[in-house]
Formats: C-alpha cells, structure tokens, sequence
C-alpha cells in the first residue's frame, strides 16, 4: 500500500509541473548532513516546482524514495518520504534551501504533534562526477474546442553527467540506452524533445477518427500520460546507482509503473553485474536471504507463509532489477509481478554482512 500511495502523489504533484518554468528551475544536488545525530545522504531532483528523490542514513545506505513540492508552503520544500516496510514509517520533511544548505525539520509519524528532529544539510560533491538535469514536459488536447477534452501528457527528466572523459562517455552510453536512443548523443535534451514531439503528434493521429459522441461518453479514457524520470539513488567513488521510473496511463482503471534499477563503476562508467558482487555461494543464498528480509520488513514471523504478506507465492526469486549501494545489494519488483498492485514495487534490501564471505573479493575491496 505504502508504493501505491506513492503513485497517487505522483500523479497530484506531476501537474504541478505544468507551471511556467522559472530561473534554475531544473537541478540536481547531493546533500549531506545529520537528522538529529544521525548522519544522512540525500540526492534531491528539482523539477520547476515538484521535487524527487531518495535519502539513506549513512550507517545504512538502504534508499527511501521521496516526493514534494514547494507550493503548499512559501519558501518552504516539503517531502514525503516512503519505507518499503510498513504504511506507517512515512516520513516528512519540511526543508528551507538556501544557496546549497538546507535547514527544517524531519518527522516521523505523520498524524501525531510533536517528536519532530532538526535537518541540517550542505552541498556535498566529494564524488567528482557533476550532473545536469535535462527536462521537458509538454501536452495536448484531442478536440482543442471540446471543453472536456481528453489529453495526452508527456514528461521526461534525466540526470546528465557533465564532461567528455572516456568513462563519462560510457556512462552517457548507458544512460541513453535506458532511455530507448539507439546512438548515445552527446547532449540527451534533442532526443528527449524528439521524443515528446513524436508521443503527442502520434497520440492525435491514433485517436483522430474518434467520434466526439465517444469522447464526450469516456473522456478519461482517450487521455494518456507518460512519465519517465533517471534519478540518482546513491553516490560514492565506487558505485553510482541510477533508477529509471515509469508511469503510463493509456486508458482502464489505473495507470501502470516501475523502477528500474543500474549500478555503475563512475571509474569505468560499466554497469555492475550480478556476478561481479557475488560468488556462487553468494548466489545461492538469495533467495532465502530475500525471503528472510521480506518477512521482517512486513512483520511476519520467521516460519510464516510469504503469502500472508500479501504475495502470490510461497516463495521468493531474485529478479535482474538489482542495485547497489556502499552496505548493500537491492532488488525491485514491479506491482503485479510478485504482488498485487496494492501492494506497489516491492524493494527488498540485503546488507552484504548477510552475505558472509560469499562477496567476491574484487568487490569487497
């Protein structure tokens, strides 16, 4: 439930971004600083007025993803952030940006007063890597003279790394790629508005022989949004990992969206595989690993039946939509593909400790 709440304000926040765009209104920064004692990571996406993201404790690195905006309150960025655990471990910070430090409060249970913690943040760009956000987002009404017109929405954002070394070019490679660009441009923005351009002009050559009669009957039917965002997840020298979310609405009861997930060497600019993080043995292990996790993310008790969580199956399989942090490895499933969509994506999140001595020792290093 808590990853369909997510989508929902997705959807409310996305046309926020219809705005009109104003100075430096797309970015991206990574910012380090403490909740209360605690050290923490956040990598924040502006998009004009609506903001994503993830943060992670620094003793942990598991990411919690995060969404707001900063129209509801002057002067003032609010983000929702969700566990991949239980409904009720939402958070919310309430944050002020000035220059690149950040100051607000962080709070954990939504509906009670009171048990709020200082935020104090700095730009942080110890990695060495500098990216741009490129965005675009454009629409169009089916009948323009119909008051209830369906619509088509495209939106496109994706973290770009500056600079033309050998392994900012393959990491530009690969992040073109997930995008669907069959030759890795040197700069995204052309392809992303190409992209935009030909979704719209497609969606009013489709629908064009449509009766007004059926438009005027089913309205919500005919509109479709599509929504594509690369985000930065995690940061360190030795891994960079990216996710790729999706959101497509083409008609029916609800829209349909998932994550994906790359982990990259930022001194290479290659993509990790599965087998350079774990041996054999290692991968042996997954599957159980992956089940124990999921039982104490979701209260059940050690011998419970996985469907009690809510699964379709009494069992667990390690999927090829894995990421990578500085503690530990990650794996994402889209709704309906273990669970029922009310279910959202299910992260599962293992540290390597779990692992013993079955990480390969290239990568442990």
């Amino acid at each position: 439930m808590v990853n369909f709440r997510y989508v929902i304000l997705f959807i409310i926040l996305f046309s926020l971004t219809k705005m009109a765009p104003a100075q430096d209104a797309y970015w991206y920064k990574c910012f380090k600083g403490t909740i209360d004692k605690y050290p923490f990571t956040l990598h924040l996406h502006k998009l004009d007025h609506t903001y994503s993201g993830y943060y992670y404790y620094n003793n942990m690195q598991q990411p919690l993803s995060l969404l707001g905006e900063d129209t509801s309150s002057s002067g003032r960025i609010k983000l929702l952030g969700y566990s991949p655990r239980v409904e009720a471990e939402n958070e919310l910070f309430t944050l002020t940006l000035q220059g690149d430090s950040l100051k607000g409060k962080w709070k954990k249970d939504l509906s009670a007063s009171g048990g709020e913690l200082q935020v104090k943040a700095a730009g942080d760009q110890s990695t060495g890597l500098r990216f741009d956000l490129v965005y675009t987002s454009g629409s169009e009404k089916l009948r323009p003279k119909m008051e209830q017109s369906p619509v088509a929405s495209f939106e496109a954002a994706t973290v770009w790394p500056k600079g033309s070394s050998a392994a900012i070019t393959v990491l530009k490679k690969i992040i073109a790629t997930e995008l669907g660009a069959k030759n890795s441009p040197v700069d995204i923005g052309p392809y992303l508005l190409a992209e935009k351009k030909s979704f719209l002009s497609e969606y009013l050559k489709d629908n064009k022989a449509v009766p007004d009669s059926d438009l005027v009957n089913f309205s919500s039917g005919y509109s479709q949004d599509v929504t594509t965002r690369l985000l930065i997840v995690y940061h360190s020298p030795t891994i960079l990992t990216i996710a790729d979310f999706n959101y497509a609405y083409t008609g029916g009861a609800h829209g349909n969206y998932n994550t994906n997930y790359i982990s990259i060497n930022p001194a290479t600019g290659k993509q990790y595989t599965l087998a350079q993080v774990l041996n054999p043995a290692g991968k042996k292990q997954l599957n159980a690993l992956l089940a124990k996790r999921f039982r104490k993310d979701w209260g059940l008790s050690a011998n419970a039946p996985l469907t009690e969580g809510g699964l379709f199956d009494d069992k667990l399989e390690a999927n090829k939509n894995f990421f990578l942090t500085g503690t530990g490895i990650g794996f994402g499933y889209a709704p309906y593909e273990i669970g029922p969509f009310a279910m959202g994506e299910i992260i599962i999140f293992i540290p390597y400790s779990e692992f013993g001595k079955n990480l390969n020792p290239s990568f442990r290093k």
